[in-house]
């Protein structure tokens, strides 16, 4: 094969995979996204806890929580079924319910 047809395949190869990495990164935003409007919607105005497990077609998130004084620390872990992870930790004031803190890895 020529050298120049071989580039082509790799960069054929390369930006598959590309979209697909990206693809992936999508899904676990929307599925963040929509947990965290979940939990608050359904949760953390009314002073309950969050569900734990939140399924969706690619994958699911799984939530945790605790309580120190007024202040609630909640942290998502999102993977799509393909094991890509998005993990965000939020620290939550129930008393003027604001996020004051927001940290995540993905």
């Amino acid at each position: 094969m020529s050298a120049f047809l071989l580039h082509q395949i790799e960069s054929y190869r390369l930006e598959k995979l590309f979209y697909h990495e990206t693809n992936q990164q999508l899904e676990l935003e929307a599925m963040m996204k929509y947990t965290w409007d979940t939990i608050q919607a359904e949760s953390l105005l009314v002073g309950s806890n969050p569900a734990p497990i939140y399924i969706f077609p690619t994958g699911e998130a799984s939530v945790t929580s605790k309580d120190v004084d007024e202040i609630k620390e909640i942290m998502i872990i999102c993977s799509t079924t393909e094991g890509r992870e998005y993990k965000a930790t939020i620290i939550y004031d129930m008393g003027i319910h604001e996020v004051i803190a927001w940290y995540e890895t993905n």
